[in-house]
């Protein structure tokens, strides 16, 4: 028989598991912490000006979602993640 179309056996999924879990995890520790770091120097002004644009995104997302009947389910969590991250990702790949 060969192995073709068959899974992976318990000990390599756990093995991938346990990576991926782990470079998600220090990927969202490391980057907050950069990012409070980075804030820590700002003074209030700059701070009040940085948060009226996050502010200003999530109005639209939460109307459309309401609207569509997205808020709350499990495709809008993933919809707001992968429109959020995506433009990150494709700037630090490049």
């Amino acid at each position: 028989m060969s192995s073709r179309g068959r899974a992976p056996d318990g000990g390599a999924r756990l093995k991938t598991a346990v990576i991926v879990a782990g470079v998600l995890v220090l990927l969202w520790t490391i980057l907050p912490f950069l990012l409070m770091l980075w804030a820590s120097f700002m003074t209030e002004s700059e701070m009040v000006g940085g948060l009226a644009r996050p502010i200003a995104i999530l109005i639209p997302y939460f109307t459309l979602f309401q609207s569509v009947g997205l808020l709350g389910s499990h495709v809008g969590l993933i919809l707001t993640y992968l429109t959020g991250i995506t433009p990150l990702l494709a700037w630090i790949l490049m």
